[in-house]
């Protein structure tokens, strides 16, 4: 495996310590990258009076992936550095896989990944008041859209899965719908991926009735929000799995995020922990992915013992080290989450 250069963002709030979980679980499973860090966000300002600073893009532009912990520059006078990363290395793509993290999390026939436009990237959209209401533009260029599907038949093959579903809406945007349709076709004509287009209500009810069937959504225009808050719900609720950002030649991993009732969001170390192995697929360590998610065939993240269990396993996993094989990995991922305080998912106010 040819050497890889991966560039550390840890972030405001609890970002520096679930990225740090990750940047750990990187070092025992590919212990062959390279791992440089930079500063971003809030955080960054306090030192450099810039949330980008001119260092940490030299170093963007030095590495092949990005993996940033959660950014808060709200309330600030500035331009998001996130948006700014995105638009300025072009990552028109985005990715998410979802799966079920032990016996009582999650919907145990669920393994699928869902793959869409970066709408804030590729696509625009455009509003102006009128007499009648609001009209609205929507504009999206067929090159983008064909290089869009080339990239996800990377992904797929990534995957290793054979099933491929462009989900769509034809009632919204239906001249736009129908150029995905066909240039989703001509695109997937050469693979042998098994193909099908859907509808979005038939995509969702399949989801719910029958996870097993599904392997690969590729999303159409606004279809990827509701797809992933779907496949969210039945893996166990938001801020669980991870996000990735891909573009040509760079790609960012990012911990999902779970919105409390107040204005903050946490971040979870099992997130941010699955960003990391997501981030290694993609980057061709197709072994390191698997340590770290299925673990070995013995065990792993579907067979975690009960919630109870998590607190005393995850001591022993400590003493152990996470230079064990992946199923140590994922279990003191698991221990970082429910062993500390025993609060339900998703209620946790820090990491």
């Amino acid at each position: 495996m040819s050497y890889k250069k991966v560039l550390i963002l840890p972030g405001d709030g609890c970002g520096p310590a679930v990225i740090q979980a990750a940047e750990r679980v990187i070092n025992a499973a590919a212990p062959m990258v390279d791992l440089i860090h930079g500063e971003i966000g809030r955080s960054a300002y306090e030192h450099t009076a810039d949330v980008l600073p001119v260092e940490t893009e030299d170093m963007i532009a030095d590495c092949d992936s990005i993996l940033c912990g959660h950014v808060d520059v709200s309330g600030m006078n500035v331009r998001d550095p996130v948006l700014s990363i995105l638009r300025h290395t072009n990552m028109y793509a985005e990715m998410s896989e979802f799966y079920p993290l032990s016996k009582s999390v999650g919907n145990r026939n669920m393994d699928i990944a869902i793959i869409g436009p970066n709408t804030r990237v590729n696509q625009m959209v455009s509003e102006m008041e009128s007499l009648e209401g609001v009209d609205a533009d929507y504009f999206t260029s067929s090159d983008d859209t064909e290089k869009f599907f080339e990239k996800s038949v990377t992904l797929c093959e990534a995957k290793k899965k054979s099933k491929v579903a462009l989900v769509t809406d034809s009632e919204l945007l239906p001249t736009t719908i129908e150029m995905y349709r066909n240039i989703f076709q001509k695109v997937f004509a050469a693979t042998e991926f098994q193909t099908s287009m859907m509808q979005s209500t038939d995509a969702t009810c399949l989801l719910a009735e029958h996870p097993g069937e599904v392997e690969i959504l590729i999303a159409g225009p606004f279809s990827g929000p509701f797809l992933r808050g779907e496949a969210s719900g039945m893996n166990g609720g938001r801020g669980l799995m991870a996000r990735a950002f891909i573009g040509e030649d760079m790609a960012m991993y990012m911990p999902d995020t779970c919105p409390m009732r107040t204005d903050n969001r946490i971040e979870n170390p099992t997130s941010a922990i699955l960003a990391s192995a997501l981030l290694l697929l993609n980057l061709g360590f197709e072994q390191a992915h698997d340590n770290i998610v299925m673990a070995d065939s013995k065990g792993g993240p579907r067979d975690v013992p009960p919630r109870k269990d998590h607190a005393r396993r995850g001591r022993q996993e400590d003493s152990q080290g996470l230079h064990g094989r992946g199923h140590r990995i994922h279990q003191l991922t698991l221990k970082g989450y429910h062993g500390r305080r025993r609060t339900p998912l998703g209620s946790r106010g820090s990491a």
